[in-house]
């Protein structure tokens, strides 16, 4: 089991070597709060992925961001049609969040409160549930805005 009140970024990494997931901390010097570990995956390109211990705010954060969803579709979205897609993709998303950066880019994130005890397998599912939902996130946009151009008709 892990600990929330008292996990750390070595602990974070011992569990992701544990489970042959492989990742990258770009500056392990830097105070705990602010160290980022990138989960390494088999599509890069396509979206980065990152846990930090966030004590402020009391939560483990999953989050990443992604550029290429937009980049293919942009010119395709009229007015307010990103967002209307983005709230219909949340509210069909139980875990993960999704948010833009000025049309440019589509973060997401899902928050463990630091409270309490999970287990190891609990926090390896969600790194893996997170890959899995972001790797067919082009096509949920995608028939989100099918959905979403149909009711402006």
């Amino acid at each position: 089991m892990i600990n929330l009140e008292t996990l750390n970024t070595k602990k974070i990494t011992e569990i992701l070597e544990d489970n042959k997931i492989e990742y990258i901390i770009e500056d392990e010097q830097k105070d705990e709060g602010d160290i980022e570990i990138q989960i390494k995956h088999n599509s890069e390109d396509d979206y980065s992925l990152y846990v930090k211990m966030d004590h402020g705010n009391n939560t483990l954060r999953l989050y990443g961001i992604t550029h290429n969803i937009l980049r293919e579709r942009r010119d395709n979205l009229k007015g307010d049609e990103l967002h209307e897609v983005i709230n219909m993709i949340n509210i069909g998303s139980n875990v993960i969040k999704y948010s833009t950066i000025s049309r440019i880019a589509l973060t997401f994130e899902y928050g463990i409160p630091l409270f309490g005890k999970i287990s190891e397998d609990h926090f390896v599912h969600a790194l893996e549930f997170i890959i899995d939902e972001v790797a067919v996130l082009g096509s949920i946009f995608d028939e989100f805005h099918k959905i979403v151009k149909k009711m402006k008709k």
